[in-house]
């Protein structure tokens, strides 16, 4: 075979070996046979054929050591089987560790007020809503089990506004608490999702 196994690629013509193959069969006084060339050809194109084409054609069959070397101008990853561009990598690191550290520290979203009103656990694990009118909290999307989550709700400047709650969330034997009627104020409720419920924890009533 052509390579040696440690990366060293020996020409031969089954006889005479070597860069000087040829010229160490002129000095055997060997006269140029088919069989030579065809040993010798046999090996290029086995060496050939051992190389990673441009193209794509073949494939390593084992693992390929990079001696300390990159790959460069590689395009951007398209599947979790690739391996992509270090700008494209950072990118997804620093988004990973935005969307962590906002759930670790969430800020205070702010809840679309209308009839119904939908809560995206997940965007907005704080939130806060000001009520128009008496309005339904819909069920939740996204909750994950354990989570914590908290919701300011806050009269307009009417006051007076009600709301109910959807079938996931849980108050318990006491049921869903009463909200501050004054104009302009604000409670703050806390659930625990648990048991494929919003379970109720307790409420901070009357602030401004």
């Amino acid at each position: 075979m052509p390579w040696n196994g440690s990366g060293q690629f020996r020409r031969s013509n089954g006889t005479t070996n070597g860069p000087t193959t040829w010229a160490a069969a002129k000095a055997a006084a060997r006269k140029i046979r088919t069989d030579d060339h065809d040993n010798h050809d046999e090996d290029l194109a086995n060496g050939l054929e051992n190389c990673i084409t441009r193209d794509g054609q073949n494939s390593p069959t084992s693992a390929l050591p990079m001696n300390g070397q990159r790959h460069t101008g590689v395009a951007n990853a398209a599947a979790d089987t690739d391996y992509g561009a270090w700008g494209q990598v950072k990118s997804k690191i620093t988004a990973d560790v935005t969307a962590l550290e906002n759930s670790l520290q969430p800020s205070q979203g702010t809840l679309t007020d209308g009839a119904s009103i939908a809560w995206d656990l997940e965007a907005n694990p704080v939130a806060e809503v000001t009520l128009g009118g008496n309005r339904t909290l819909a069920n939740p999307a996204n909750p994950v089990v354990g989570g914590a989550y908290i919701l300011t709700v806050v009269q307009d400047a009417t006051g007076g506004r009600s709301l109910v709650y959807g079938s996931d969330f849980d108050f318990g034997e006491e049921g869903s608490p009463a909200l501050s009627s004054a104009a302009n104020k604000s409670d703050t409720l806390s659930f625990l999702y648990r048991n494929s419920k919003m379970q109720f924890i307790g409420i901070a009533k009357g602030h401004g």
